[in-house]
């Protein structure tokens, strides 16, 4: 029964980590010109470029954490996946790993990256709506020994 809210859990994540791998990321730099600062045509760029090119260091840096979150949390809950009995521990670090969803959400929205958000978002609110499935059937599978 665990086994399907793993499985969503491990495609949410492995959805916010593929999605970065696409043009998604809204770059809009500040130019100086003549006539003082102009803001530049924006351009879409992927996680690699945007690493490479070092357009904000600090952010890319957040970035590239917050997809470490996300490829821990996809082979955490292949773990979970694959184990015969729902541990505790996995259950509870699922659900923080789905932070890192969130956290990296709300970095893409001041960015202006409205696609890479609201993939984020969404990949948030159902790994978290699929960790409260796990936590229901944790305390079920508990009060039943």
């Amino acid at each position: 029964m665990h086994r399907k809210y793993y499985l969503i859990i491990a495609l949410s994540h492995l959805a916010v980590v593929v999605s970065m791998l696409f043009p998604l990321i809204n770059v809009n730099e500040l130019r100086i010109g003549v006539a003082g600062a102009q803001n530049a045509e924006p351009y879409y760029m992927n996680i690699i470029s945007f690493l490479q090119n070092e357009i904000y260091p600090i952010t890319g840096i957040l970035m590239l954490v917050f997809v470490g979150i996300s490829i821990f949390g996809f082979v955490l809950s292949i773990y979970g996946f694959v184990s015969k009995k729902l541990k505790s521990f996995s259950v509870k670090l699922s659900f923080i790993a789905g932070f890192g969803s969130a956290s990296l959400g709300a970095l893409l929205l001041y960015s202006n990256s409205t696609m890479l958000f609201i993939i984020c978002a969404l990949s948030f609110g159902i790994i978290s709506f699929c960790t409260i499935k796990l936590v229901r059937l944790e305390e079920r599978q508990e009060n039943s020994k």
